[in-house]
This record gives structure tokens, C-alpha cells and sequence, in this order.
């Protein structure tokens, strides 16, 4: 059996349900979209963390301010939401989050390994820059990265093959608004919030 035969047949299956089992699966993956969003968050954390001397107490410090917490997680939820109905497909929601979350958190972890300093806004604008320096450093998988990798890796194969829901028309475009709507919002409420802090 080959893994396209694999697909189909799981899309046969999700097809053929009735309504009240739908419903089961939509909650199924809408609770897995939220946990992954939280996992993905709080890995982010871990490695923004773990590339400092004393990282469990700052780990800590993160997970114990609610304000923190929530900034820091629910850009996760949101981009989750984003890419979910972008693609219609949970796994879509997964690879996106990944994407835009756990890509920048490795570049932090490592940049923060190597300079001791974090990664800015600014230092997005110096991509040429940093591939030519990146050949100056020895840059070596780490038991850290190799957890959150193999985490994320985790969450995605789940997503393809536990959460089969397919998200079509006006309510896939429907969400996408709503979720882009939402997203907008956050980001000048996050800003008021920070200057509180």
C-alpha cells in the first residue's frame, strides 16, 4: 500500500462519517491545533531561554508572568489559525506556525549561542550579511534543538495523519478573514500592553 492509497483511504473514511462524529473530529483537531500552537510557543520559549547561562530560571520567569505568556503564545494560536485556513488543512496551520515561529526561535537560539546577543527586527535586513558571516562559526545540532525539532516534526505527522479535516469555500474563507481580523488586532494590543509592563 502505498502512501497516496494511505491518503485517500483516510479521506474516504472522514467523508463517509456522519455529522455528529464530524463534529468530534472538528473539536479533535481544533484542540489539536490550539495545544500544538501552545507547544510550539512554549518551545520557542524554551529555546529563547536555553541559549543563556542560566536558563532555567529564566525559563521559569517567562512561564510565571501571565502577560508574558500570553504575548508570547498567542501570536503562535493566531499564525495556527492564519495558516490553518489559508491552506485548509490542519497541517497547513502546523507548517505555517513552524514556519514563522520556530525558523526565527532557531536563529535566535543560535545567534544567541554564538554573539551572545539576541536576534532584532533589525537584523532581518542583514541576511547577506549573516550568510557571509555564518561561515566564521561552527554551527552543530544541539540537544535542545534536536528536542524541539524532533517535537515539531511530532506535531506536523500527527497533523497529516490524525487530523484529517479539509476546511473548503466560504467557510474556509470566512476564518481566514476573521483570523487575519484578529491577528491585526493583536498586534497593536501586544504593543500597548509591552509599554504597560
Amino acid at each position: 500500500m502505498s502512501f497516496k492509497d494511505i491518503i485517500n483511504t483516510a479521506r474516504a473514511s472522514w467523508d463517509s462519517l456522519e455529522g455528529g462524529r464530524k463534529k468530534g473530529v472538528l473539536v479533535w483537531c481544533a484542540l489539536f491545533l490550539f495545544l500544538w500552537s501552545m507547544g510550539l510557543g512554549l518551545l520557542s520559549l524554551y529555546l529563547a531561554s536555553h541559549g543563556c547561562e542560566y536558563w532555567l530560571p529564566l525559563l521559569i520567569s517567562y512561564i510565571k508572568s501571565p502577560l508574558l505568556l500570553f504575548l508570547n503564545l498567542l501570536p503562535c494560536l493566531l499564525l495556527a489559525g492564519v495558516f490553518f485556513f489559508a491552506f485548509g488543512r490542519v497541517w497547513g496551520g502546523v507548517l505555517g506556525s513552524f514556519a514563522f515561529v520556530m525558523l526565527p526561535s532557531l536563529v535566535n537560539y543560535y545567534k544567541i549561542m554564538l554573539r551572545n546577543d539576541p536576534l532584532l527586527a533589525a537584523d532581518i535586513t542583514l541576511v547577506s550579511e549573516a550568510a557571509d558571516m555564518v561561515g566564521n562559526y561552527e554551527i552543530s545540532l544541539t540537544l535542545p534543538v534536536v528536542l524541539c525539532l524532533l517535537c515539531c516534526l511530532a506535531g506536523f505527522l500527527v497533523s497529516v495523519f490524525f487530523a484529517m479535516l479539509r476546511v473548503r469555500g466560504v467557510k474556509r474563507l470566512a476564518g481566514l478573514v476573521l483570523s487575519l481580523a484578529l491577528a491585526a488586532l493583536a498586534v497593536p494590543a501586544g504593543a500597548a500592553a509591552e509599554r504597560v509592563e
